[in-house]
This record gives C-alpha cells, structure tokens and sequence, in this order.
C-alpha cells in the first residue's frame, strides 16, 4: 500500500506550503515569547496582580487558561500566550493540506494520468497518507525545536520542567494529527474535486470556539467535549503532567479510525477525470 514515486511527488508538490507554514509558525512562536522577559519587570507584575483581581477579567481570562502563575512562568507563558496560535495554526495546517493532498488529482483533472499508471488506489492513498504524516512530523519537530530555544533564550532566572513541554508538545502532535485525519476523511466524501479549505478552517474555528464557550460558561462545560482541543491537557506546571494513556487513545483511536475509512471510501469512490 506504498509507491515511492507518488509519496515524492506530493512531497514535490506540497514542499513550498510546508516550509512556508513552518516559517511563520516558528516567527510567531519565537516573537510570542519575546515578550516574556518583560512580564518580570517589577510594574508590569503589580499591574497584573490587580488585573487578576478583577472577577471579571479573572473569569475572561480563564477562557484562555491563563492565571497569573502561569503568565510569569515561562513554560506557562509558552502554553498559554504562544502555543494558542501553534496549535490553531498547525492544526489548519494539517487539515488543509490534508483535505486536499488526496483530492488533488480530482481537483487539477489529472486522475485518468495516475489512475492508469499499474497501482491500486489503496497504493494512491496510502502514498499520500506518507507523504502528509511526512510534511506535519517535519513541521512538529521544527516548532518544537524552535519551542525550546526560545524557552531557553528567554527563560531568565526561571526554571522549567521538559518532561511537562514534551508531553505537551506530543499533545499538540496528535491535535494535528486528528484534524488532518478529519480533512483527509471529508475529501473523501466530496465529489468533483471541489475545494474544501472554506470549511476545514471552519471546522477548526469552530472546535476552538466551543472550547472557549466550556471554559467562559462552566453550565455549558459539556460543549467542549465535542471539541478536540478539549482533550488537550491544562496545568501545564503541575508535577503530574504528562501523557495519560486514554487521551492518547481518543487522539490515535479516532485518527486511526478515519484514515482507514478513507482507505475503503476511496477504493469505492467514482474519481472524476
């Protein structure tokens, strides 16, 4: 169920995307965490301590998961301020370029040209499977790499515990990773090639906004669970954080489950040439 000729093609194809995603994730991460060395200053801690003692502001900013212990630790600051935009970032990622690495050939009418090379479809999707697993493990171990420079560049007398941003960077991983085995599935289900970007961005939007509605309205707690950042774990500085084995089976059961859907989907599907 593997052809190295189409796996190195979509790798060709998709090789600028990736490296411009990448890019701008780890820009935003390591100017995100820049401003960290500032949040020491002795001013700017008293103004927050006052602004936490807002039931208001306290209540809104819980929404993002941020409280002052966390805002002025720096594997905090890193979850709460930075790794926000690279998890909703990597996550639009992979499900874009999931949704459409599979779709491609329908979508640029050059199906009849791979079709009628000697390969089975459960070659063509498990060809571009690799290639898409390929591009977003490239893309996690750059940002977390970048992660933990800039950790260690802008850290100051702080101390931070790796065991807890490994776990957490696996998390973020397998956040990915489920997302693009939702858009991978749907392009499946899709005729004609049709562009899916409208609503796999959607998807993700949405699934972040039912988390903000659980945690700013604790009666409605129960929303988030239909959202996959949910089951993202919060305490980052807790000695006990790490990766909880039914987590993991909700991140890899589910993406499991659908890219083996796609395999029986597509080998079924009516392909437009």
């Amino acid at each position: 169920m593997f052809n190295t000729n189409i796996f190195h093609r979509e790798l060709r194809e998709y090789r600028t995307s990736v490296l411009s995603w990448t890019t701008a994730i780890c820009a935003l991460l390591f100017l995100g965490m820049a401003f960290f060395p500032v949040l020491q200053d002795e001013n700017i801690l008293t103004q927050m301590k006052a602004f936490f003692e807002n039931q208001t502001m306290k209540s809104l900013m819980a929404a993002f998961d941020a409280d002052l212990d966390s805002l002025t630790n720096v594997l905090g600051f890193y979850v709460t301020r930075t790794a926000m935009f690279v998890m909703l970032l990597g996550s639009m990622f992979s499900i874009m370029l999931a949704a459409k690495i599979l779709s491609r050939e329908e979508r640029e009418k050059t199906a009849e040209f791979l079709l009628a090379k000697p390969v089975s479809r459960s070659e063509i999707v498990g060809s571009k499977l690799m290639a898409y697993l390929t591009s977003l493990v490239f893309l996690n171990i750059v940002v977390t790499g970048m992660g933990f420079l800039s950790l260690e560049i802008f850290k100051g007398d702080t101390n931070y515990r790796m065991a807890n941003f490994l776990a957490y960077s696996l998390y973020t991983f397998l956040l990915m990773l489920i997302f693009g085995a939702i858009g991978f599935f749907l392009s499946t289900l899709i005729k004609r090639g049709r562009s899916l970007n409208n609503i796999v961005i959607g998807i993700v939007l949405a699934s972040y906004f039912l988390l903000f509605i659980s945690r700013i309205t604790p009666s409605a707690d129960f929303v988030g669970y239909i959202s996959p950042f949910k089951f993202v774990p919060s305490g980052i500085l807790k000695m006990s954080y790490g990766i909880d084995g039914w987590r993991m089976a909700y991140f890899c059961g589910i993406s499991g489950l659908l890219f083996l859907l796609s395999f029986f989907v597509y080998r079924k599907k009516d392909i437009l040439v």
